[in-house]
């Protein structure tokens, strides 16, 4: 539900973008401009999808202990903003729970919080889901 609030809203805002600098662009604006704005709307997306995310999946980690799913020590990994979507992750995870969808995303009640993905990762995307919450710089 929060994913499609968030992307009707990053929509919306990409269209207004869009309808303002279209205006300056007959006005002789440079198209890079525009192209670096639109860089950094997806960038700031990215960080929001990612912090959702971590939000998302604490709170399923926290009901899954809570029912005794998985073990109360246990401390799933996430992905943070920071990844460049190299896939590297994706072979390397033992009970497949990570997915690529706008984001690649790690399903805590698969996470088995071996660190393997966080040990490929060439820029340390990977983290566990205790990381305070400054991790999500995009």
């Amino acid at each position: 539900m929060w994913t499609a609030v968030i992307l009707i809203i990053s929509v919306v805002a990409l269209v207004m973008a869009l309808v303002n600098r279209t205006a300056r662009i007959r006005n002789g604006e440079d198209i890079d401009e525009i192209r670096n704005s639109l860089y950094e709307l997806r960038i700031t997306l990215k960080s929001l999808r990612a912090e959702w995310n971590f939000k998302l999946a604490k709170i399923q980690v926290n009901l899954l202990k809570y029912q005794e799913k998985i073990p109360r020590d246990r401390i799933p990994y996430f992905i943070t903003g920071e990844c460049i979507a190299c896939g590297s992750c994706l072979p390397e995870c033992p009970t497949n729970a990570i997915t690529e969808n706008l984001l690649f995303e790690i399903d805590p009640a698969l996470c088995i919080a071996c660190r393997k993905c966080a040990e490929i990762c060439p820029v340390g995307a990977c983290r566990p889901l205790e990381e305070p919450a400054g991790a999500f710089s995009a």
